[in-house]
């Protein structure tokens, strides 16, 4: 494994994101995909491709109908299935299903009576209001572990989208530190190498193995529905909607660091500003294509 100065290392390495990876944990990942297409030539001395694996990501297991990620959470890591599937929920789950509590706004009134009638005892809680749908366990290394029950109950045989090995999702929300879209529960017993944010950025950045892994699993798996669902294609039969997948290109625009020039760049004129953003289509030129936002 190639070593990196204590000195000279990413700071964020002083702590590493999964405390168990070890090299050979490395060396196991090194053997699939995207890794094994990966050059480590390309990257730098002080940022080796082994250094990132094994100071970025964690190995992590999920049992049945748990939580792994929830819609709305702000993304900080993205996950690579290793073993097992998940589920993406299409639709928005009730806050309360999902752990979330939602409190009921009190007119003054009730205000007025919760304070006068409040419990002599140091914490008390409704259970009343707690989903038979719901389970959440306390554990001491992950925290609060939220588990849903009959999954497919509850989002229907439409409602949800299955995730097999080496797909990765939540990868866009932890490049732009967005919330997530969508909630992704364990299908199965499966286990995920979760990959924090910034070792993302440097596995995308010095090598387009990963890349490419994404697109041609996006192309595979979510084009078409994505095609569908977008009104001027709405009416298209399935062979269109195939010729017009086997046509489509992806491209990227601008720089998931954006932040770091976001407060300089904003004391500049406005015209300047514009000059210096990535030109995704001017005005004046000839139209080839239809251009769909994917992020």
């Amino acid at each position: 494994m190639a070593a990196v100065s204590a000195q000279r290392r990413p700071e964020r390495w002083t702590k590493a994101f999964g405390d168990r990876m070890t090299s050979a944990d490395v060396a196991q990942l090194r053997a699939i995909d995207p890794f094994r297409r990966m050059d480590p030539s390309r990257f730098p001395r002080l940022l080796p491709l082994d250094g990132i694996l094994l100071n970025d990501t964690r190995r992590m297991r999920y049992a049945p109908g748990e939580v792994v990620i929830r819609e709305g959470d702000y993304g900080h890591s993205a996950f690579l299935i290793l073993s097992g599937t998940v589920q993406v929920a299409l639709k928005s789950l009730p806050a309360e299903l999902l752990g979330r509590s939602v409190p009921r706004r009190l007119s003054w009134w009730e205000s007025f009576l919760s304070a006068v009638r409040s419990s002599p005892w140091p914490e008390v809680r409704d259970a009343s209001s707690v989903s038979a749908n719901l389970t959440t366990i306390r554990d001491e290394e992950r925290g609060a572990r939220v588990f849903l029950q009959d999954l497919p109950g509850l989002l229907g045989p439409d409602g949800r989208l299955e995730l097999g090995v080496g797909e990765i999702f939540g990868e866009l929300a932890a490049l732009s530190r967005s919330p997530r879209t969508a909630t992704v529960v364990a299908g199965e017993d499966c286990e995920l190498l979760e990959i924090r944010w910034q070792g993302l950025r440097d596995l995308l950045k010095f090598d387009a193995a990963l890349r490419t892994h994404i697109h041609r699993l996006y192309r595979d798996n979510a084009l078409r529905t994505h095609l569908r669902e977008t009104t001027w294609l709405a009416r298209l039969g399935d062979r269109a909607i195939e010729a017009v997948a086997a046509a489509t290109t992806f491209e990227s625009f601008g720089d998931f660091e954006w932040h770091h020039d976001f407060e300089r760049e904003r004391r500049i004129d406005i015209r300047t500003r514009i000059e210096s953003e990535p030109l995704i289509a001017a005005e004046g030129d000839h139209p080839d294509g239809l251009i769909l936002i994917r992020s």
